[in-house]
């Protein structure tokens, strides 16, 4: 599918706004849209925060309230704030209680060239330091001194979604390509309980994952595991930190098998240097920029 290759080797299409265009008279604040996960959430601050840095001539603030896949009653409005420090631009003095707001700049989610997206990211979105030190232990811990080959299967709903077979052939792949005394571990990210066992018994004691991850485990309507972010029972506010974690995870291997995914996207926008793997391509050609 050379057409999802270029999405991933770029990692974001370009998004061309210019400031006369785009810049609004009213404050704008972006909102969590219904259905929306955390990443596909990054991806739109990350258009609206582009135009931003442009022209700098309106008031921007990311305020999902309590709406969303992730809001939890106990640890408090706004869940974009139990991942990253909050995001309030410009002149407060521009909003009230009766201020009239513009809405998000970047409902469709285009992309960003990816280095665009990387120093928009290093400028205005920062990751918690709790969250930064439990990846740093993680990586420390794991994968110091190692060549890492990361892997993230998004499975369960996912329109990307690709065969357990595509990536275990890619992943034997990367592996016959490094040189023979190359010291290499496997880090596995995935929504997927059973494709976590599937690589776990093809790539024994070379797996490393965060091991008590919620992931699916049931099927549902008979085809698909069930998608764990839409499940009302689970600790909502753990499953978007235990995404996040995986996701700056990847982003510190050496090399990445993907599908196409926001969170995948993600990913190569915090590193852009990474190159990636399209699993779902039928040649194994290396993507890298």
């Amino acid at each position: 599918m050379k057409i999802l290759l270029q999405r991933i080797s770029a990692c974001f299409v370009a998004f061309a706004l210019s400031a006369n265009d785009a810049c609004p008279k009213l404050p704008v604040v972006v909102e969590n849209q219904e259905g929306e996960g955390l990443f596909s959430m990054v991806v739109e601050i990350l258009g609206n925060l582009a135009i931003y840095d442009e022209c700098q001539c309106f008031t921007l603030e990311v305020n999902f309230g309590n709406k969303g896949f992730y809001f939890d009653s106990k640890v408090g409005l706004n869940w974009w704030n139990y991942y990253f420090q909050p995001i309030k631009l410009g002149r407060d003095d521009l909003f009230s209680s009766d201020t009239v707001i513009q809405e998000s700049l970047n409902r469709h989610r285009m992309l960003l060239p990816r280095r665009q997206a990387h120093d928009l990211i290093h400028k205005y979105i920062h990751v918690l330091p709790a969250i930064e030190k439990k990846v740093e232990d993680f990586f420390l811990e794991n994968l110091k001194d190692y060549y890492i080959i990361g892997v993230h299967y998004r499975g369960t709903d996912s329109c990307g979604r690709c065969s357990y077979q595509l990536y275990l052939d890619k992943i034997n792949f990367v592996i016959n390509s490094l040189d023979k005394t190359t010291e290499y571990r496997i880090f596995v990210a995935t929504d997927e309980q059973f494709f976590l066992d599937l690589v776990k018994i093809n790539f024994p004691n070379l797996i490393y994952c965060q091991q008590e991850a919620i992931r699916s485990v049931e099927y549902y309507n008979g085809k698909v595991p069930y998608p764990v972010h839409k499940d009302s029972s689970i600790d909502r506010h753990r499953q978007g930190e235990e995404a996040l974690i995986d996701c700056l995870l990847l982003s510190r291997c050496n090399i990445m098998l993907t599908s196409f995914s926001y969170l995948s996207i993600c990913a190569l926008a915090f590193n852009p240097d990474i190159p990636a793997i399209d699993v779902s391509s039928r040649t194994p050609e290396f993507v890298l920029k």
